[in-house]
């Protein structure tokens, strides 16, 4: 009865895994990539603006802290 149990959770298990993984029909991607200018005209008034240079890009708060733990996570991260 015990292996009956196990052969139905089984299947019942797969079927639901098997379910969840069909692929679904999406539109294949533009191939024509926006230009700068046309980026910065779909931004609505509330988003802010992609940045266009590194300088664009503004620095922790002042007042953040990080813990050296999370400094070496973070460093572990970036080499993987």
């Amino acid at each position: 009865m015990r292996s009956l149990h196990i052969a139905v959770a089984t299947f019942v298990s797969s079927t639901l895994l098997l379910a969840s993984c069909q692929r679904t029909e999406t539109p294949p991607p533009s191939t024509a990539s926006p230009t700068k200018a046309a980026l910065a005209e779909t931004v609505s008034p509330t988003q802010v603006p992609p940045p266009t240079s590194a300088a664009d890009i503004a620095g922790t708060p002042p007042g953040t802290v990080m813990t050296p733990g999370y400094i070496e996570t973070v460093g572990r991260m970036i080499y993987v």
